[in-house]
Formats: structure tokens, C-alpha cells, sequence
């Protein structure tokens, strides 16, 4: 574990290096599609033939959904509570409630708790709330956008159908789930390859993705910003879990450790697209991106030295 921690840093220190070049920008696309087009979904149909679908698999998900969607609750009370302008509730709104359960979670949840915590990881992403996530985001965008007059209702309709139509990571895992339904009704035994190859795949590529991704330029945000941005932070790496864990105990669920895990995961890099897509501050987002994304990778590596 500790050599995967050193290789992961090493990939994130490469990705630091590589930003440099004159090509960095398309060597991130490509390997960002890579990582959605295939690492994810190979990911997705891996757990979904290989887990045991009972039901208190079922009552985890349905717990994890509600807690999540209670988290985008209170990210929408404190952006309307804190905002200065109805771009600014937009990312504020999206910081706190869309966690990155791709490619920061699946790799860490794999550093801390192996193949089994990818498995978990998989079925957050994919379920957390029950609409794909990026789906969701693009909504909540284009309503902001549509009152910050950045957008038009045409813009914002053919986006959302592209989020729904192309979405490699969902027609995987409905897919697999429809193959268990029908074909393959017991967990298959033969795939532990996959998620091995997954599992040692999926961490490089996120951390040389991380590496690729964290800006180099220097921030420039007053008091008022960085408070409001440190609030919306909180709700995504410690008010999420807390949210999880009074529902488990309302529900009477035990929740797997990793599915805490990756309710607390940092701010997705997909709402730093969207929201610059549709103008609704993205200096703000890209500080709450950054700052949650070191924070949990810091935290997370810690915790597992300490661990082993």
C-alpha cells in the first residue's frame, strides 16, 4: 500500500511536469475521454456482474441516495443564504453537492481499501443520485445560467441531451444490471482479472489526471470569496458523510466505511467545466476544486500510512 501511495504521487508530480507542455491541454482530454470511456465503465460492469445484489446492497444504495440528495439540500440553503448574485448561488450550490466520484474516488477509494472498495465506489457513483450526477449538474447550471442571462433554453436542451445520450459509465452499468436480471443472475466468478487490471489502471490515470489538472497560475480571491468557498468545502468533505451516518442510523443501515469515503470526496472536475460553460463564476469553483481535491488526497494518503 505504501508503494502504491509513492507511485500514485509520482504520477501527480509527472502530470504537475507535463502541464508545461505546448500539448498539455489535449494530452488531459484524451486521457480525461480515456478515463470516462473506458477505465469507469469497465469499472461499472465489473461490479455490477460481480457483487452480490441483495437486499441490503439495495437498502446501502437507497441510503446513500437520500443522504446525497440531502446534500444538495443544504448546499442550496447555504448558496441562497451566502451568494451575492445568482451565478455565484450556481457554484456554490454545485461545490458543495457533486462530489468526484470518478476518477479522485475510485483511485482512492482503491488505495484504501483495495478491489472491494472499488466495487463500493462504483456502485456510489452510479446510484448516489439515481439521475447520473453530471446530468443533474447540467440542470442546476442552466437554471443559473438562464437567470444570470448567460445561456439560452435551446443551449441548455441540447447540452442536457447530450449528458444523457452520451454517458458511457450509465449505459455500462444499466447494461450489466439488465444482463444479471435476465442472463446472468449470479455473481460471475471469472472476472476478478478485470477489476485487478481496473483497479492497478485507475490510479495512475487519476493522479496523472490531478496532476494535469491543478492550475499553476496564482489565485486571487478577497476574504468574502475564500469564506464562501471554505463553507461550501465543508459541506462537501465533512457535512456529506455526516449526512450519510445520521441516515444510516435513521434507516438502521450499516454502510460500508468506503461508501463514507466517497460521500466526502472533493469538488467534481465536471462542475469546473459546466460552470465555466455557463459563466457562473468559475474562479470561485476552481478555488473550491482545488482546495477540497488537496485537502482529501492529503487527508486520504495520510490515513492510510498511518493504517499500514
Amino acid at each position: 500500500m505504501h508503494i502504491d501511495l509513492l507511485l500514485f504521487a509520482v504520477f501527480a508530480v509527472i502530470g504537475l511536469r507535463l502541464q508545461r507542455r505546448a500539448d498539455s491541454d489535449q494530452l488531459r482530454e484524451r486521457l480525461w475521454m480515456f478515463n470516462y470511456m473506458a477505465l469507469i465503465p469497465a469499472a461499472a460492469i465489473y461490479t455490477c456482474l460481480t457483487i452480490d445484489l441483495t437486499g441490503h446492497l439495495l437498502l446501502v444504495a437507497i441510503c446513500a441516495s437520500i443522504a446525497w440528495w440531502t446534500t444538495v439540500g443544504v448546499s442550496y440553503i447555504y448558496a441562497r443564504l451566502v451568494a451575492t448574485s445568482p451565478a455565484q448561488q450556481g457554484a456554490l450550490l454545485m461545490a458543495g453537492a457533486f462530489p468526484n466520484t470518478g476518477f479522485i474516488g475510485l483511485p482512492l477509494a482503491t488505495l484504501a481499501f483495495g478491489t472491494a472498495g472499488l466495487r463500493g465506489a462504483v456502485i456510489y457513483d452510479q446510484v448516489g443520485l439515481i439521475v447520473p450526477a453530471i446530468v443533474v449538474s447540467n440542470l442546476i447550471a442552466t437554471h443559473y445560467a438562464r437567470l444570470s442571462g448567460e445561456v439560452s433554453d435551446a443551449v441548455a436542451q441540447r447540452s442536457l441531451a447530450h449528458d444523457l445520450l452520451v454517458n458511457p459509465p450509465l449505459w455500462a452499468a444499466l447494461g450489466a444490471l439488465l444482463a444479471r436480471a435476465t442472463i446472468v443472475q449470479q455473481p460471475v466468478g471469472n472476472l476478478e482479472w478485470l477489476g485487478t487490471s481496473v483497479g492497478h489502471v485507475v490510479g495512475p490515470v487519476g493522479f496523472l489526471l490531478l496532476g494535469l489538472s491543478l492550475p499553476l497560475e496564482r489565485f486571487s480571491h478577497d476574504k468574502s470569496e475564500v469564506s464562501r468557498a471554505a463553507g461550501a468545502i465543508a459541506i462537501r468533505l465533512f457535512v456529506g458523510p455526516l449526512l450519510l451516518l445520521m441516515w444510516a442510523q435513521v434507516m438502521h443501515v450499516h454502510v460500508p466505511p468506503v461508501v463514507y469515503l466517497i460521500a466526502g470526496m472533493p469538488t467534481a472536475f465536471h462542475v469546473l467545466v459546466i460552470t465555466r460553460l455557463h459563466g457562473l463564476d468559475p474562479p470561485l469553483i476552481r478555488l473550491t476544486v482545488v482546495a477540497s481535491t488537496v485537502i482529501a488526497v492529503v487527508g486520504v494518503a495520510i490515513g492510510v500510512a498511518l493504517a499500514h
